[in-house]
């Protein structure tokens, strides 16, 4: 019992953890490292911040030209918008309107030298997932201070939590009958 206690609590916790964790990819484009970091994370319909990270080796690339082009996989529908710097070095940022749930392809160009094309430049490929977002009545201000994905994480949580109970449950029961 004591095993099935501690099962289900890792379980849980490795869900919840899964589930507050940021959109953030990392892909190659030409010589540079690219890590993309979504807000607000998951992804809803509306405006969406994407902080970009650029790196040549592990050197960030202050100075570089990035923009990005986002389009449904499903149907086009695209967004463009040229990054602007960040707070750091090698950081930039750029905000689009995501106007419908579901798969997204987002394209990061990286020029090294702002407009101009350098060997090395390059461009990377991050799949997204858009999710509907959540209808209020007009009246109603939307709450500031709820974190977006809370219910997501209870609900991962409980099922995590149930699959693994019945999953253990039936082990155990077959465990008895093949004693006796």
């Amino acid at each position: 019992m004591k095993h099935l206690l501690f099962t289900l609590l890792i379980a849980t916790a490795l869900c919840t953890s899964i589930a507050l964790a940021t959109q953030q990819q990392t892909a190659k484009a030409g010589k540079y490292t690219v890590e993309m970091t979504t807000q607000p994370s998951p992804l809803t319909i509306g405006q969406a911040k994407f902080l970009i990270t650029v790196k040549d080796g592990d050197k960030p690339v202050s100075g570089a030209g990035v923009s990005l082009h986002a389009d449904m996989v499903a149907m086009s529908m695209p967004e463009v918008a040229k990054a602007t710097p960040g707070a750091q070095a090698g950081q930039y940022t750029a905000t689009m309107d995501l106007g419908m749930g579901g798969e997204w392809k987002l394209i990061a160009t990286v020029k090294g030298m702002a407009d101009m094309d350098m060997p090395g430049d390059g461009k990377a490929t991050f799949s997204l997932t858009v999710l509907p977002s959540p209808t209020l009545p007009a009246n109603m201000p939307a709450p500031s201070s709820t974190p977006t994905n809370l219910p997501w994480v209870l609900i991962i949580g409980v099922l995590v939590f149930i699959g693994i109970s019945v999953a253990l449950l039936i082990a155990r029961a077959r465990s008895s009958n093949a004693q006796e």
